[in-house]
């Protein structure tokens, strides 16, 4: 879902989580369900969404659904399967998650990366580097468990391009890149 401010992103994010706990074709759990953003403000909007939603008639159930920092998201996974990620910042927990998930040598204890099969990008535009790079091993496990990819943004306000290191993936490639993966299946919807 591409469009710029004020167009209705989050707005789209709830009605399509709403959707998935109602509507598809198959019972979909809302613990099946993971929102990825950027700041803990974020995520706080939406689950304010998400409350709004329940109060005005949507299913209780949508409380369950996962909504998480790229960063804290990826601590929980380490977390999970006993890494020690003591003294170590968020860019090294995404690189060492990251690189257990491109060699299936994830460990884990409840099954947690696999049962997130419905996946939700919020701020897809600011995807670089480290985190663009862990979003895609995402994509690709989500699709492997038959699951969806739902990504949303506006790439005309990328900002994080500064923030790139020599060959690390900027937003532009990263678009391109789940394209590419999703050629047979993707949808673009833009919103004005």
């Amino acid at each position: 879902v591409l469009a710029p401010p004020g167009t209705g992103k989050t707005y789209t994010l709830i009605d399509r989580l709403v959707y998935a706990v109602t509507k598809t074709y198959q019972e979909v759990d809302a613990g099946e369900l993971l929102v990825l953003s950027f700041t803990r403000a974020a995520v706080s909007e939406i689950r304010e969404r998400i409350s709004t939603a329940i109060a005005k008639g949507a299913p209780s159930s949508l409380r369950y659904v996962r909504i998480k920092t790229f960063d804290s998201y990826a601590t929980w996974l380490l977390d999970d399967g006993g890494y020690d990620v003591a003294g170590k910042n968020y860019d090294a927990r995404i690189e060492l998650l990251t690189r257990e998930l491109q060699t299936l040598k994830l460990r884990q204890e409840t099954a947690r990366v696999d049962r997130s099969r419905y996946l939700f990008i919020d701020e897809v535009q600011d995807l670089v580097g480290l985190r663009a790079e862990m979003v895609f091993e995402l994509v690709k496990r989500a699709l492997a468990n038959k699951g969806s990819v739902t990504l949303l943004g506006d790439p005309h306000q990328s900002l994080n391009d500064y923030q790139l290191k020599d060959n690390q993936t900027d937003s532009s490639e990263f678009l391109e890149k789940v394209q590419n993966h999703l050629v047979n299946s993707l949808e673009t919807f833009e919103l004005d």
